[in-house]
């Protein structure tokens, strides 16, 4: 989802979290509130949120929740700097999946270890490990066994 976002103006809508922002909708409708989350699919959840229809009517939400695929356009404040904005929102991502692909090499290093680990144990039960009977054919040790 993340390299999606990075690789989409979705990345731009959530730089736009925090913000107070209007959005205009394929019904006519326009919805103005405050941005609280934007997923990879541009689907947006506002917040204190003000609703006006085509013929004026205005209703107000605590929240509001729009699919990404009933939004036409997106008003963006002029306090918003674009460029930097996607920048800054692409960067973040990017580092984000370097965190979480750092976090997946160390848990494939573990399983490997522990596979080892767990090859290691099995070998030492059979008599191939250090000690077993493959160790005690070996003619140093089965000398100084004897004596």
């Amino acid at each position: 989802e993340r390299v999606w976002s990075s690789r989409s103006l979705a990345c731009f809508l959530q730089g736009l979290e925090g913000q107070w922002t209007t959005i205009e909708l394929r019904n006519e409708i326009t919805v103005t509130g405050t941005v609280v989350f934007v997923d990879s699919k541009m689907n947006i959840s506002l917040q204190d949120v003000q609703s006006t229809r085509l013929n004026g009517d205005t209703t107000s939400f605590d929240e509001l929740f729009i699919l990404g695929r009933q939004i036409r356009y997106v008003q963006v404040p002029d306090s918003v700097n674009v460029m930097g904005t996607i920048h800054n929102k692409v960067r973040e991502l990017l580092t984000q999946r370097k965190v979480q692909m750092n976090k997946q090499q160390m848990m494939k290093r573990r399983r490997v270890k522990n596979d080892e680990d767990r090859r290691r144990a099995r070998e030492f039960k059979l008599g191939r490990g250090r000690g077993g009977q493959l160790a005690q054919l070996d003619p140093l040790r089965s000398s100084v066994g004897q004596t």
